[in-house]
């Protein structure tokens, strides 16, 4: 199979040569008539030779000889009426129009004699009241003979014409073949993702414009690969998240299900059962089955943006007291202290609820001492003096699946604060976070106080 630049050679070989000899043809021919035209007027110069030879001497054979001789030509006098006529050599009588086989023309003529191709013309004339008519050929080799040295001419500068044609062709030929080597390189290093590689800028304008194209496809590549690879990474990281969360869940989910059947496995066996432990035993059940529901409502409040809320005044106060209580059952030993005025706000109560309930849950895990519920006028607050969260995970603590790796809890979600924001987002609220590295944090949210 031929590349471009083995076509591009073919090709422009056949058009110059093509042209080349189109030309030399043209050149030959425009000479060749040329030629004949100035063959047409020597025979009209020999006829008026003839015929003032013909007024100063008559009908002489020698004199007509003699003046075929010096003209290199055929000369025959024919008196029209006595049918008389003077020639210059017998071999012209063997014309057709001597033989009457040609009808008398002043135009110039073809005819054989000797066995040689002539051209000849025939006029009349009047001399002394009698019509003659003079004929005169000259042969065709000697108009040929003239062309000769022009068709030398011609083929020396057809066959330079070649060899300078083919010398050209090459060049650009090889030219092209670099440039399209150079190009085939640079497209196998991009499809390898090397985008060190930069073609050159080529000197014919079309190369010149692939180049630029070139070069702009593979920065457009490269930035396109940087953004999948960027991606890629995010996306194995949500998927080691999500391995992360699907345990946790299904370790959180796990534990009161257990509980829930085991109870209900021991009322079922048990008949005889005393009333205490049938209470204890449902008392399990319904703790549990509530856990079960307040996980499922983190997860829906994670993972379904468009809730709609059902807002009442909620006293923060009060609130934040029955949430320390229900913490302190759950973390024994633990101390939660609410401080602050009777501060009531318009607010969804169960979302409001689980706003304060993460963050205190959230300062319980992370810190050993004692946790605050601090409210105002314009905000509600809880600080802890625990282990603090790094300032590079200060604004992705509150993405979804985040969990910072030196504090993260073995069954944390990482859903708590993303599921803090969402809520205060929905209400309109402002989240607060402030937190030093080994001193402690303080989480909490400001909002439109109608006290």
């Amino acid at each position: 199979m031929l590349k471009i630049h083995q076509l591009f050679l073919i090709f422009f070989f056949v058009t110059t040569t093509t042209l080349f000899g189109s030309l030399s043809f043209y050149l030959y021919q425009h000479e060749k008539n040329s030629a004949f035209k100035r063959a047409d007027k020597n025979l009209d110069t020999i006829i008026e030779l003839a015929y003032i030879s013909m007024k100063a001497d008559g009908m002489s054979d020698g004199r007509i000889s003699d003046l075929a001789t010096k003209t290199n030509s055929h000369i025959g006098i024919l008196d029209n009426k006595l049918g008389k006529f003077a020639i210059s050599d017998k071999s012209i009588i063997s014309m057709d129009i001597f033989l009457g086989l040609q009808d008398f023309s002043q135009n110039m003529q073809k005819d054989v004699i000797d066995g040689n191709l002539v051209v000849y013309k025939a006029i009349q004339k009047d001399l002394d009241g009698k019509i003659y008519t003079i004929i005169t050929a000259i042969n065709i080799d000697s108009i040929y003979l003239t062309l000769t040295p022009m068709f030398i001419r011609l083929l020396a500068i057809f066959l330079a014409g070649l060899v300078f044609t083919y010398m050209i062709a090459k060049i650009f030929s090889k030219l092209m073949d670099k440039e399209l080597s150079e190009i085939q390189h640079f497209l196998e290093n991009v499809a390898r993702k090397n985008y060190n590689i930069t073609i050159k800028r080529s000197l014919i304008n079309e190369f010149d414009m692939i180049c630029l194209q070139l070069n702009d496809m593979k920065n457009s590549m490269e930035s396109l690969d940087d953004k999948l690879n960027k991606r890629s990474a995010k996306i194995r990281l949500k998927n080691t998240q999500l391995e992360g969360i699907l345990s946790s869940i299904s370790h959180e989910f796990k534990n009161p299900i257990s509980i829930i059947t085991a109870s209900a496995q021991t009322l079922k066996n048990d008949e005889n059962m005393d009333e205490t432990s049938k209470d204890k035993f449902i008392t399990k059940i319904v703790k549990n089955s509530e856990k079960l529901v307040n996980l499922i409502d983190k997860l829906k409040i994670a993972f379904i943006d468009n809730f709609s809320l059902k807002t009442e005044d909620v006293n923060l106060k009060a609130l934040s007291l029955e949430i320390s209580k229900e913490l302190m059952d759950k973390f024994k030993g633990r101390n939660i202290l609410v401080k602050g005025g009777n501060v009531i706000i318009k607010a969804d109560a169960d979302m409001i609820r689980q706003v304060i309930q993460n963050l205190c849950e959230n300062a319980l895990k992370y810190s050993d001492d004692s946790v605050e519920i601090i409210i105002t006028n314009s905000d509600l607050v809880v600080k802890d003096s625990g282990v603090g969260v790094n300032q590079k995970d200060i604004k992705l603590i509150t993405k979804k699946f985040y969990r910072a790796d030196e504090n993260s809890w073995n069954n944390s979600f990482g859903l708590g604060l993303y599921i803090v924001k969402n809520i205060l987002k929905l209400h309109g609220f402002e989240m607060i976070i402030d937190s030093q590295l080994g001193v402690g944090s303080t989480f909490g949210f400001r909002f439109r106080s109608d006290v």
